[in-house]
């Protein structure tokens, strides 16, 4: 495969390593050349995480915060004010608060719901093993989730897709119950990984999936030559957050 099997609408960027997190700044990825953009995580409510790792008090137990997440309205706000031609996927997350599958699957429920009418598509993470947060590893957890959203679905005229992203560190135990679920639950397609995504890990996903449905590479690319290389392994389409307009310059060329 070389560059002129590629089509430049097959490259987009993600909102991992921080940008785009609250739907602000667009304009920077249209103008890198990125043809969808990933926005998110957007989840219910504004989560606060602290500027450092100290605790900084006004008067009495009171820490200063920052926002990294500001919520869902914020998120549509930012998107109505937004001249976009060109497609917007959500990830969609949970409050901090949330710890049972129960309230995990009302959160991202309502957060697609509330985001239908304004993206043209949805992510969902399955984390790393060091998060921290409630895994959406397993495949009960996972199914929970991903059963809610296309049920929701069905309310619609317009059927939007739905991708899972899997982690490149899940183990074999865990991801092949998990693809084999995806396989047949009725999402639209997988992103593989994150931004430290190898193309071993691609390759496995795109074997193990046997081309049922669209892999999409979520990796670092230093050169054209790099990111044709996860379409050899296998990926239909490639999120990048480096290098990204050289890239697509170099595919028009």
């Amino acid at each position: 495969m070389d560059s002129a099997d590629i089509n430049v609408y097959d490259i987009g960027t993600s909102c991992l390593p921080g940008r785009f997190r609250n739907a602000e700044h667009l304009y920077r990825a249209w103008r890198e050349g990125a043809q969808f953009v990933e926005i998110g995580p957007v989840s219910p409510s504004a989560q606060y995480v602290h500027k450092t790792r100290r605790f900084f008090f006004f008067g009495k137990n009171r820490a200063i915060y920052d926002v990294s997440n500001k919520g869902v309205k914020y998120v549509i706000g930012k998107l109505q004010q937004c001249r976009r031609k060109r497609p917007v996927i959500a990830n969609l997350t949970y409050d901090h608060g949330s710890i049972m599958v129960d309230d995990v699957v009302r959160d991202i429920t309502g957060v697609f719901s509330l985001m239908y009418d304004f993206v043209e598509g949805f992510v969902i993470d399955t984390f790393r093993s060091d998060s921290g947060s409630p895994m959406l590893q397993g495949t009960d957890f996972l199914s929970e989730v991903i059963d809610s959203l296309l049920r929701t679905r069905l309310c619609y005229e317009v059927e939007k897709p739905i991708f899972v992203r899997v982690a490149e560190d899940i183990p074999d135990s865990v991801l092949v119950p998990m693809l084999d679920y995806l396989r047949f639950s009725g999402v639209d397609g997988i992103i593989a990984g994150y931004f430290t995504t190898s193309h071993a890990t691609v390759r496995k996903i795109c074997e193990m999936t046997q081309g049922r449905f669209p892999v999409i590479a979520c990796g670092r690319t230093e050169s054209l030559d790099d990111a044709l290389a996860y379409f050899r392994d296998g990926a239909t389409k490639l999120m990048t957050d480096c290098r990204l307009k050289k890239i697509i310059k170099a595919l028009k060329e």
